[in-house]
Order: C-alpha cells, then structure tokens, then sequence
C-alpha cells in the first residue's frame, strides 16, 4: 500500500504545531506500515491537533495516523542515515525545520500538489507554518505600578528598577535585544547577531 502524493503533501498541509516537515526518505516508513507517524511535542495540544486535523484526515483517506511525541533532530538524523525510518511528518519549531533542512534531512515540498493558499506565511522549501504566537512583558501589579511597556524601558533599569528575566535560549532574545538596541520590528531580519549580544551585554551591567 502507497499513499499518493496528493494525500501525503495535503495530510502536511493540515498538521501539527509551527512548522511541519517530512523526513528525507519518510516514504520509506509509510511503505512498510502502510498508515503515517505523525510526530508533535504531546499534552493537550497534541491531542487538539488530533481532533481538528487529524481524525478528519483519517476519515478522508482511510489512511490510519500514528502519534508520536518528541520531534528530536538526531533521532530524526540517525533515522536517516541508517534508512530505518520510523517517522513520516514533523511538528517543529522553525529554526529546528529550517537547521534539518539545510542538513539533508527533510523532503523538499512539492508545491505543484501542495495548496498555498490557506498558509498565513509563505512557505519554505521544507517546511510549511502553521501557526504563529507573540509573547511580551509580564509583571505583577502589585509589585510593578509603573511597568516597562517597550523593550527599551525594559532594558532601563534606573527608570524601571527590579529583576528580570528571560528565557535561556538566543531565539527570542536576540530580538527582544535589538528592539531594547532601537531596531524597529519590521526591520529586525536578518538579524544582527552582534549588535543583540552588545546590547545584551549593556543590559548586564546595568544595576538591578
């Protein structure tokens, strides 16, 4: 049993969470089992992705859907390399998708089957978004009447004074730097990584 093309690139165009993605050689797996593994990041998401996206396809095609949860590059990659595939559609982050990629590791997509139109954002060569998310500055009230609401004031700490934080990875950050640095949002790619680390180190030695 083989799914057709159409089936396969549109079960892509309907799943996961980010960006989603199908391994290099991902037809190989589905051609031993005959249905999809499907891999997200589980929890409640996961299984949201399931009823809205995944049981219709089901339906659809007759074509069962695996889920897994746990989409890690080096598994992916020794997948890959082996040709033991055990993985046929990825629900990443998309510095995950694109860094899998530029590797080798994923399918180009074949936009002739795959429809762009319903896609908020222009696909990539491997990879489809699927969703976007923001965050911002959190506070508490009781402690912060007077709260930083730009990314420059948070990065004042004589006029804003108190702790910080931010999450432990350069994605996000570098960003949130160059806005504290003055770059205006639309105008913060590609990014200028050492003008981010500048302004990230002007922020560290600033009192708190």
């Amino acid at each position: 049993m083989y799914v057709d093309s159409l089936s396969r690139r549109k079960f892509l165009t309907i799943t996961a969470a980010g960006l989603t993605a199908i391994p290099l050689s991902g037809r190989v797996a589905f051609a031993q089992t005959g249905s999809l593994v499907w891999v997200g990041y589980g929890g409640s998401t996961q299984d949201a992705e399931r009823v809205a996206f995944v049981d219709p396809f089901t339906k659809d095609t007759g074509i069962n859907v695996t889920a897994a949860a746990g989409p890690d590059l080096a598994k992916l990659q020794a997948q890959v390399q082996t040709g033991n595939m055990e993985w046929d559609v990825l629900s990443v982050i998309g510095s995950q998708a694109i860094r899998a990629g530029a590797s080798g590791l994923l399918e180009a997509i074949d936009y002739n089957v795959v429809d762009k139109e319903g896609l908020e954002v222009e696909p990539l060569e491997y990879c489809a978004p699927y969703y976007a998310y923001g965050g911002g500055i959190a506070y508490d009230p009781k402690r912060n009447p007077n709260p930083p609401t730009t990314w420059k004031e948070f990065w004042d700490v004589d006029t804003f004074p108190g702790r910080r934080g931010l999450r432990n990875r350069p994605d996000e950050n570098l960003e949130i730097a160059l806005m504290a640095d003055g770059v205006p949002a639309k105008e913060l790619y590609p990014l200028d990584v050492d003008r981010a680390f500048a302004s990230l180190d002007r922020a560290l030695l600033q009192k708190s």
